[in-house]
């Protein structure tokens, strides 16, 4: 198996013939060249952990063999390393930041930064539940006269602009919007109502484990694994399932899921 260190030149090597095959020079023209290459279902491992490539719209790369040279896919290998690739179109350039995840321009998405927003996306379910919300004491719940499909808290939030601005520091604007479209916020008398939402998951998130990431410009799609409870959704003698989770960067806001877990 390969040591980091080697990986990482290995990677550079691998960038460095993958442009020669795209154009006869550093400074000629692109061409075509036909080729013939071997796939043989390679697998690849970093650091014990398996790798599945793919391209930007996240179908499956697969390694090959050319002239007895292995080929793999640039951006999955650096990102598995945690380097960030860019892609210089107008000079045909590929670049690789092999500084440590700390020095990452705000655009890289961590696995720290996934597991933070991943911890904070419980506030979905707060809110659809009616609470309690984060350092208040727990919520009652009183009929709104009139209207048997709400109730109202007598804690926590009073406006409906205050649950926005709670949910987006974890979830895009627009999946804010559509969930607190969903649940029917309405503002009566100075206090918050919605309509009654229950609801619940076999998936025990608090043991979830990243199994892949996949970042494409500004979005990024992460894979966990997740231990689940008996049900339905887990197959007889499986205790693990997989949910991916996509991550959006969202401009002056940073890093956001677009869904809630």
């Amino acid at each position: 198996m390969f040591s980091k260190d080697k990986l990482k030149g290995f990677l550079i090597g691998t960038a460095a013939a993958s442009m020669v095959l795209l154009s006869a020079s550093a400074f000629a023209a692109p061409v075509t060249k036909t080729i013939t290459a071997a796939y043989s279902n390679i697998k690849l491992y970093v650091n014990g952990q398996q790798i599945i490539p793919k391209d930007t719209d996240g179908a499956v790369v697969e390694p090959f063999i050319y002239e007895g040279t292995t080929y793999l896919p640039v951006r999955a290998v650096a990102q598995a390393l945690n380097q960030q690739v860019k892609w210089d179109q107008a000079a045909q350039s590929v670049y690789i930041d092999g500084a440590s995840e700390v020095n990452h321009s705000p655009e890289y998405l961590s696995d720290q930064q996934v597991m933070q927003l991943l911890e904070k996306s419980t506030r979905s379910m707060k809110v659809s539940s009616g609470g309690p919300i984060d350092n208040t004491k727990a919520c009652e719940y009183e009929a709104v006269a009139g209207d048997p499909d709400f109730r109202s808290y007598t804690c926590g939030f009073k406006t409906k602009n205050e649950v926005k601005q709670y949910l987006e520091e974890v979830f895009t604007p627009a999946y804010t919007e559509a969930l607190m479209e969903q649940l029917g916020f309405i503002e009566i008398n100075g206090r918050l109502a919605q309509r009654v939402a229950d609801g619940g998951t076999i998936y025990d998130w608090s043991r979830a484990a990243i199994k892949g990431k996949s970042i494409q410009g500004n979005k990024a799609e992460v894979e966990f694994a997740i231990p689940v409870s008996e049900g339905f959704e887990a197959p007889k003698g499986e205790e693990v399932l997989s949910k991916k989770i996509v991550y959006e960067l969202v401009k002056g806001m940073g890093w956001r899921m677009t869904q809630a877990r």
